[in-house]
């Protein structure tokens, strides 16, 4: 539930009250609220809430399931390949020589074109180390095949849900969101097993000589659990928001994050992921199910810091596990899902991977791919979804299950962003006569904003000169993923774009906040050029 306002003490304890409530708790941090009434069914509680004047919108807890299709182990010899991964010659989805898997043959290069792109990232010396969100069933991280890349916890943490605090160790790795499970110490291992299949697919360890290669070529694997063998809204919501906790906690911004889940819906829902992307940056590569129907939530939603992902096979056609067991249609673009060899639950070795099957196989191979080109190409969450779609290939047999019949294109994704023409802005401020003459003290802000990122500088004119706001408003900006501010002379910058592609665009838009009266005289000012424009090189 919602309240049209904050919600004072008063108001909570009068809804408990009302609606018998055993438990009235806020959860994430969009405003919503969770209640549980022992003596109320679903029907009557939000039928009660509805009508009651100080709440905005009401829903159930929605249950979800894995998007998975089960498939055999392999039994594959070990082999060579290139990368030294020993079954990476099986990996169709990442390099289709045509392998077989009982009578089905693939047909040379129908795949993802992951060398071309490993070998672009590989090459880039500033190539930064990315995160990929896995919103499961956590993950076996002893696995030889994934431990490496799997985050871990430099000092210790907080996670604060369900009115508890949970004290995280120097170690941990992620959190475990679900009711009556959760914590962070030993609570995000996998017991399910659909977490670990899916994380080797995002970013199993690469070039080790152990059991396969992961699509984002060793970026790292952050575990949120929120789902056993079915996924309710409740858990979704506190994972998103515990993921949050994370990133401020340790300054990181997410990549990616994979959501193999069907039927997680509601406005809550929507909200905290919107919230997710506020915060951290994350693109979510989402499932579109496996009914062989239209594709369930979130991806209904559309949300637009969100990939919706079918799954295609080895030949290019929309996946086809059996009778009521395809792809769903609605996708933004496809990926492999039929035939994904992964990582698996107790495999001591790392060299006993599965056959994976079903769109919870499509999405995190997206994941993986937008975190590869963020570490080369930091663009904003709406560059890279750009990006990622406009460079697929486009195959007409699956048209109606992917928009254009769009199917990942790695290599062309990371080609076009490095290939692309860095972009030059220059701005410059003025104090406008104020500065160490003035009598009065002035506090107010000066920021640029490019993408969707803002630097900004705080300052005093009583001190402050043109050169020292300058000064001070290139310092900030040295930290933005997207641009490089060089500090130029009197109250002049640059702004030079990081990397830009034909599928990106940054506006630029400069404001300052002034806080004082017309006793000091004119405000300061800033100038900037017009925009930062993508195009190819």
């Amino acid at each position: 539930m919602k309240f049209k306002a904050p919600p004072s003490e008063a108001v909570l304890s009068s809804v408990k009250l009302n609606t018998a409530a055993s438990y009235l708790e806020p959860i994430g941090g969009a405003g919503w609220y969770d209640v549980k009434s022992p003596t109320l069914t679903v029907a009557q509680l939000i039928q009660m809430l509805t009508n009651d004047d100080r709440v905005l919108k009401v829903e159930p807890d929605y249950v979800g399931n894995n998007t998975a299709v089960s498939a055999p182990r392999s039994a594959h010899p070990m082999m060579s390949g290139d990368p030294s991964d020993p079954d990476f010659t099986q990996q169709w989805a990442l390099k289709n020589t045509g392998q077989c898997y009982g009578s089905t043959c693939g047909i040379a290069s129908y795949d993802v074109n992951a060398e071309p792109a490993w070998a672009i990232a590989d090459a880039d010396q500033n190539r930064t180390r990315q995160i990929v969100v896995i919103y499961g069933t956590g993950v076996d991280y002893n696995n030889p095949d994934l431990a490496a890349n799997v985050w871990t916890a430099p000092h210790s943490y907080t996670i604060n849900e369900f009115g508890i605090t949970y004290n995280c160790p120097q170690g941990a790795h992620g959190y475990n969101a679900m009711a009556g499970l959760a914590g962070c110490t030993g609570q995000v291992y996998d017991n399910e097993g659909h977490g670990t299949l899916v994380s080797g697919a995002a970013d199993a360890v690469s070039n080790n000589s152990v059991g396969i290669a992961g699509t984002a070529d060793n970026m790292t694997l952050l575990p949120i659990s929120i789902c056993t063998q079915y996924c309710d809204v409740d858990s979704a919501i506190r994972g998103l928001d515990a993921s949050i906790q994370i990133a401020q906690q340790f300054g990181l911004r997410f990549a990616a994050a994979s959501m193999s889940h069907a039927d997680l819906q509601g406005s809550a829902f929507e909200d905290e992921m919107a919230l997710v992307t506020a915060d951290t940056g994350v693109v979510f590569a989402a499932s579109t199910g496996d009914d062989c129907s239209t594709p369930g939530w979130p991806v209904a939603y559309h949300l637009s810091d969100e990939i919706a992902v079918a799954a295609s096979d080895q030949d290019d056609n929309p996946s086809n596990w059996g009778p009521g067991q395809c792809t769903d249609s609605g996708g933004d673009i496809a990926a492999p899902g039929t035939n994904v060899l992964t990582t698996t639950l107790g495999d001591t070795t790392g060299n006993n991977p599965a056959l994976f099957g079903g769109t919870s196989a499509s999405a995190p191979i997206v994941a993986g791919a937008v975190a590869l080109l963020e570490s080369v190409c930091p663009l904003s969450p709406y560059a890279l979804i750009a990006t990622v779609e406009g460079t697929a290939d486009q195959k007409p047999q699956l048209l109606g299950y992917a928009t254009d019949g769009r199917r990942l294109n790695m290599g062309a994704a990371l080609a076009s962003c490095t290939q692309g023409t860095a972009a030059t802005d220059t701005g410059s401020i003025y104090s406008n006569g104020r500065g160490r003459r003035q009598l009065y003290t002035d506090f107010g802000y000066i920021s640029i904003t490019v993408g969707d990122y803002t630097c900004g500088y705080s300052h005093d004119t009583t001190f402050d000169t043109s050169q020292s706001m300058a000064e001070g408003l290139v310092g900030d900006c040295l930290s933005s993923p997207y641009i490089t501010a060089t500090y130029t002379s009197g109250g002049g910058f640059t702004l030079t774009t990081k990397a830009i592609g034909p599928y990106t665009n940054y506006p630029a838009a400069a404001q300052v906040v002034d806080q004082c009266t017309n006793a000091c005289g004119p405000a300061p000012t800033i100038n900037l050029g017009t925009q930062f424009t993508g195009g190819a090189s």
